[in-house]
């Protein structure tokens, strides 16, 4: 297992994890996501997310913001410095200090 995919794995085990058995968590976490509860939290250069309405899984659907344009996202694959544009997609931001590390 390359460690890209060691650590798409521990993310997605990080929040199935928290999504059964901890409530408090899952409602900071859900507080933190750009656009899901308010406008107020936009995501910034540097924030770790997942694209949540991406159907094919790809290198970039979860990657590091490299910069917000007007139109469109600008994503870093983890492991890399390959940038991928993102239109009409929704992130889910992984914030570290919400998964207690």
């Amino acid at each position: 297992m390359t460690d890209k995919e060691r650590i798409l794995m521990c993310l997605v085990a990080e929040i199935f994890r928290r999504s059964l058995y901890d409530s408090e968590s899952v409602n900071r976490w859900k507080n933190s996501q750009p656009g899901i509860i308010s406008g107020d939290n936009p995501l910034i250069s540097g924030d770790l997310v997942m694209a949540s309405t991406t159907l094919n899984p790809n290198e970039f659907m979860v990657g590091f913001v490299e910069r917000v344009c007007l139109d469109h996202v600008v994503i870093r694959e983890i492991g890399g410095d390959r940038l991928c544009d993102y239109y009409n997609e929704h992130f889910y931001r992984i914030d570290k200090k919400n998964t207690g590390e």
